[in-house]
């Protein structure tokens, strides 16, 4: 009977740079998110129950700080590439709010326990331009909200059937019918769906400080240079950080995409759960704690956050 779903839903380029039609899920399920949202790109991680007998799997560019400056008389085209450390990515913490304050909030779904959003129109990409030849310096930033639930009770749509009335002591022996469903939020369960959503935050962070970061701190690095060309421009650079300027956005959103698989493989799926019908015969109660999230804190950034290819266009 439990419909609610954990899963994250990211828009993120296709090869033509379009957004998606809305209506399009990544994750094999048509619900009310991964659209296009005011014209805007979004990443949302979503936070949110599902039945335990019937859990379905729903899919789930660099800113050099000690770049090579060229010393007069060096050939342009010539240089080598150095270690170049990313610099501190942005903050991104988890607030804590109740079901009415997350509802209220424009694009959120009643199917969520929590959410961390980035949207494409907030992100400042960093840009490599030339002014009378001159490298101008360029900035990055990457702003993201991220909201999980409360302890708390609260109703849900739909309604729990009981049909063993008067034989189960779990549920008070009240008689068999239909039950309005509740759901229950333990304080260790809040803090789990937090510790769920800063794994999103700590994955969008990462992708942040491998790539725009250091495309930033490149051009930064480089910046009163002199160049012949946009294009002598954009070759310096792709050989101080290896991805092109062309190719930095896509860069970032295929690393940024990638907190999707903590979705697509059901670590931050409730698991587990159990309904019961309270004391006074009222109502259907599913309690959430941290036993029903075993899988969330197992899987650092670092191990999902790689694997793009800096010369496609758009790499998943």
């Amino acid at each position: 009977m439990f419909e609610r779903k954990r899963y994250i839903n990211m828009l993120s380029e296709d090869k033509s740079g379009r957004i998606p039609t809305p209506g399009t899920s990544f994750f094999g399920t048509r619900r009310s998110h991964g659209f296009e949202l005011d014209g805007r790109k979004q990443i949302n991680a979503f936070v949110g129950p599902v039945e335990a007998e019937t859990t379905q799997v729903t899919h789930a560019e660099i800113l050099p700080q000690d770049g090579v400056v060229q010393q007069e008389g060096e050939n342009k085209d010539e240089v080598n590439p150095t270690e170049i450390k990313a610099s501190t990515g942005p903050n991104c913490d988890p607030q804590g709010i109740t079901i009415d304050q997350f509802l209220n909030q424009s694009g959120n779904t009643d199917d969520s326990f929590g959410k961390t959003t980035l949207n494409r129109d907030d992100v400042t990409f960093p840009e490599a331009i030339l002014k009378n030849g001159e490298l101008q310096k360029t900035v990055a930033g990457m702003p993201v909200s991220s909201f999980y639930l409360l302890p708390q009770t609260f109703k849900d749509k739909g309604s729990v059937i009981i049909q063993d009335g008067g034989s189960s002591e779990e549920n008070h022996f009240c008689p068999k019918g239909t039950y309005d469903k509740h759901w229950q939020i333990t304080q260790s369960g809040s803090n789990k769906i937090k510790e769920g959503e800063q794994e999103h935050c700590s994955d969008l962070t990462l992708a942040f400080n491998l790539s725009l970061a250091k495309f930033r701190d490149a051009v930064n690095s480089a910046a009163g240079k002199k160049f012949s060309s946009q294009s002598q421009a954009n070759k310096y650079l792709e050989k101080q950080i290896g991805v092109h300027p062309d190719q930095w956005n896509n860069y970032f959103w295929c690393l940024a995409s990638k907190t999707r698989i903590r979705d697509t493989q059901k670590w931050h799926y409730p698991k587990s759960l159990r309904t019961r019908v309270d004391e006074h015969c009222q109502k259907a109660i599913t309690v959430l704690g941290t036993s029903n999230l075993p899988d969330i804190g197992l899987h650092p950034s670092t191990e999902i956050i790689k694997d793009c290819d800096a010369k496609a266009s758009d790499k998943k």
